[in-house]
């Protein structure tokens, strides 16, 4: 096949222009060792066609195989540390994962199906739809971060940006293959082998690969709730095959095929309780909740449930939340309670495959096509209630208490995912001045749920499992671009999609007829403009305006009683301005500035409701927020041995208008607000249930604050850093004719974010140091390095939460007036965080062939 190639100013700007698949395709016609660089630039696809990074009209950050290979990077987080404007925080091991993206983030996604990160990732173009944590990435050879509203190309899920994984192709000629082993503390090992052949040269090629990883676990994270028993073991097991077939010189295809198999023990993440809250005085806190419900109006007897809990509360201090760092809870050891459910830890058996298509028509036309299928076997277990030993009864009245199927809010759970996605492009001869494209894209995505309870074990069920839900979305769309050259510096691009998702959710509660059965439908359109002048051969800018949509969907029955029962999607109008550039003959730098002004924010509302023995959180439309924000990234060659280099992105995230039902709980006291219009957030609420909405009927130690704001117009987007950096140096010298040395250094700084939009809980700035020391001799490559070693155990997450362990209720319901306060059954309000793992020392071999 011959690619054609467009060049102005010394860049490739049009090569493969097909949809998804020309992420893949798009560096056929370049050898292995030069498949990243050309005329000394790194070539990226961010807008799907073949560019130079530096003229690419579109804030992206590259990093290449040798990149990842330099900078050590082992997963997302690490992609996240060294990318400006990317932030990344899991809140259960190698699960639910958070990749935010200047500042657009939300705390229910990878938490509640449906709620989405809006930022999502692609395999060789394709659409990938889960956790990423566990990937190869000795198998990729190279990583896109696209930032900005990718709706309109990239399609849905693509809000704020799209974090695209090419990974290698087979060799095109003769037999190429490489082994990789690392030994590290904590008893990690990894071993990695790949082979590729090329069965006719240029014309059919294949290739091997598979990865064996265990880890130990940090020593520091010993199970508080387990006698100290050995908390975070990871294991994973990926295959991964690949051919590639040249059909003719016009017609290509490749086709890759994928498994994954991960088992994780009970994950490291521990409750700080209620006795550490330090701020807001007010009913919903420890000094108020009593775990028996005691004392009782006179006329009511003990209950028969006295005893399960401790006599007396742990704390008395009436604050109802904790205001600081979580820094410094890190030292803590870890707990999960192994008794109170079936199942702890993570097991993921997973198949992901693409095909990929291509024709090159005699006019220049191309058709591209593109298929992937997922199928995932997640089964996740924790103690969710964060106490020593289960707590397995609930309270139902004053006078006696049920059991649970398992101990309180503690979960197993199996999801067996199913997704197909299809698209098919069709593009004119990009050798022209004026060039298009048209397309068709569908995803479909099936999740049926179970639950596991101890008291449905058998000898042939070991995790008691009945139905819970099944979760449907589906997403059609077309859509289409237009790029005109107005002169051989100036080029307008246009970006259209229009799209029509459904989300649909059946529950089932353990039955086997659906109790709940709903669907929502969105018909959005997005669209992009782009305005790029190449300034000289070594200095392009560009400006784009954009609107992106991050879906809306359904929330069950639990959002029935508030009147929340479906959410809407949020949107974004997006202006973004871009320099890039030369400097100086070795340097190389980009520079973007942004506004994004979103509405329809959707934040996380709690529900009082227990379905299934879990307390939830909604998805709401609360309010809207601007962000703003600069990046930096560049590189310069000091010599030609030594390379140095680093980021930095400044995001200004902050809401405009909304309003929180907790913000007023905290506000006013303990209390709780009335019912109001979601699609019209009021700054002010009033207090639910009272005879006079704005004094409280009862109070009875004169804790009413007499505010009664619930706004949070003004505060800071949580899981939101406004400072990062990072900073790299990379020094390659020769030792002798056959051997090199190398010395690789860099640090992150990420500073701290907030865990909710009440800005007072914040996890706590964040620093990093890592590097690499080693020799490489012919095809062999020996080195140690160090990761963190800073030893920094900031806690990458945490997650606003309750204690139990105060009780169930506040005042009693049966005092008039009562009703008003927020007597919420889960206890006053805690938090949990999850863990960071610390220093260690390694040492890696690769040897290519």
């Amino acid at each position: 096949m011959t690619t054609k190639i467009r060049r102005k100013n010394k860049s490739i700007r049009a090569g493969l222009t097909g949809g998804a698949s020309a992420v893949a395709l798009a560096l056929l016609t370049v050898s292995p060792a030069m498949a990243q660089l050309v005329d000394d630039e790194i070539i990226v696809t961010a807008r799907r066609v073949s560019e130079t990074l530096l003229e690419a009209p579109v804030a992206v950050t590259a990093l290449s195989e040798a990149q990842i290979e330099n900078l050590g990077i082992q997963s997302v987080d690490d992609i996240a540390r060294h990318t400006a404007g990317f932030s990344f925080s899991n809140a259960f091991g190698r699960t639910t994962e958070r990749p935010v993206i200047r500042g657009a983030a939300n705390i229910l996604a990878g938490v509640q199906f449906g709620v989405e990160a809006g930022a999502a990732y692609f395999v060789d173009g394709v659409y990938y739809s889960g956790d990423l944590q566990a990937l190869d990435i000795r198998n990729v050879e190279r990583v896109e971060v696209v930032k900005g509203p990718q709706s309109a190309l990239y399609g849905r899920n693509t809000y704020s940006g799209a974090i695209n994984f090419i990974t290698k192709r087979p060799s095109s000629s003769g037999t190429e293959g490489s082994f990789e082993a690392i030994v590290a503390e904590d008893d990690e090992y990894q071993v990695y082998g790949r082979i590729s052949q090329s069965l006719i040269e240029d014309v059919w090629g294949f290739s091997l690969s598979g990865r064996y990883y265990e880890y130990g676990g940090d020593s520091a994270w010993k199970n508080a709730a387990d006698n100290g028993r050995q908390m975070g073991e990871e294991q994973s097991l990926n295959l991964n095959a690949t051919m590639d077939v040249n059909f003719s010189e016009s017609t290509t295809a490749i086709f890759r095929l994928g498994y994954a198999d991960d088992e994780d023990s009970a994950r490291p993440f521990r409750l700080i309780g209620a006795e550490q809250n330090n701020c807001s005085p007010g009913y919903r806190s420890g000094a108020y909740y009593d775990p028996n419900l005691n004392p009782l109006p006179p006329f009511l007897p003990p209950p028969p449930f006295a005893g399960i809990f401790p006599n007396t509360v742990t704390t008395d201090s009436n604050f109802q939340y904790f205001c600081g760092e979580l820094s410094q809870f890190e030292d803590l050891d870890p707990a999960q309670d192994i008794n109170g459910t079936p199942f702890l830890g993570v097991e993921r058996q997973m198949v992901f495959g693409t095909a990929l298509f291509e024709h090159q028509f005699d006019s220049g036309w191309d058709l591209t096509m593109s298929a992937g299928y997922r199928k995932q076997d997640l089964l996740t277990g924790s103690d969710s209630d964060h106490q020593v030993g289960g707590i397995n009864f609930v309270a139902i009245s004053p006078f006696f208490s049920i059991p649970t199927d398992n101990a309180f809010l503690n979960t197993t759970d199996t999801g067996e995912v199913e997704d197909i996605s299809l698209e098919a492009r069709l593009s004119t001869d990009p050798a022209k001045r004026v060039r298009a494209s048209v397309g068709g894209y569908y995803y479909d995505q099936t999740n049926e749920g179970q639950s596991g309870a101890l008291s449905r074990r058998t000898a042939d069920d070991r995790l008691g499992l009945a139905p819970s839900n099944t979760l449907t979305i589906e997403n059609k769309a077309v859509f289409g671009t237009l790029d005109f050259d107005m002169s051989d510096a100036l080029t307008v691009s246009l970006e259209g999609r229009y799209q029509e998702e459904t989300k649909g959710r059946q529950e089932f509660g353990g039955a086997t007829t659906a109790a709940y059965d709903q669907s929502v439908t969105f018909d959005d359109f997005v669209y992009k403009a782009i305005l790029s002048y190449d300034i000289s051969d070594d200095f392009s800018t560009y400006g784009s305006y954009a609107r992106g949509v991050k879906p809306g969907g359904v929330n069950g029955s639990i959002g029935v009683a508030s009147g929340d029962e479906f959410y809407e999607p949020e949107n974004v109008d997006a202006f973004e301005l871009g320099l890039k550039g030369r400097f100086l003959d070795n340097g190389r730098f980009t520079l973007s500035g942004y506004l994004n002004d979103i509405s329809q924010y959707q934040l996380t509302t709690p529900v009082a409701a227990i379905a299934g023995g879990n307390v939830n959180s909604v998805a709401t439309n609360q309010g809207n927020a601007e962000i703003m924000g600069l990046e930096f990234e560049g590189s310069y060659d000091l010599s030609d041995y030594l390379r140095v280099g680093g980021s930095y992105a400044w995001t200004d995230a902050e809401f405009t208008s909304g309003c929180d039902d907790f913000q007023f709980t905290l506000n006013s006291g303990g209390y709780l607000i009335a019912a109001f219009d979601r699609t019209n957030p009021p700054t002010t609420g009033t207090i639910r249930g009272s005879a006079n909405p704005t004094v409280p009927t009862y109070d009875p130690d004169g804790l009413f604050t007499g505010n009664l704001s619930c706004d949070i117009s003004g505060n800071k987007v949580p899981l939101t850093s406004e400072h990062q950096v990072s900073l790299y140096t990379q020094a390659n010298f020769p030792i002798t004719d056959s051997m090199n040395g190398f010395i690789n250094a860099d640090f992150t700084h990420e500073s701290s974010k907030f865990i909710q939009v009440h800005n007072l809980m914040e996890t706590g700035a964040t620093n990093i140091l890592s590097g690499q020391i080693g020799v490489t001799y012919d095809n062999i490559r020996l080195e140690i390095f160090g990761r963190n070693l800073t030893d920094e155990r900031t806690p990458p997450a945490a997650t606003r939460w309750f204690d139990l362990l105060e009780g169930f209720n506040t005042i009693s319901s049966q005092i008039p007036g009562a009703t008003s306060i927020d007597r919420n059954v889960t206890g006053p309000r805690s938090t949990f965080l999850s863990y960071r793992r610390g220093r260690q020392i390694g040492a890696r071999i690769q040897v290519d062939f």
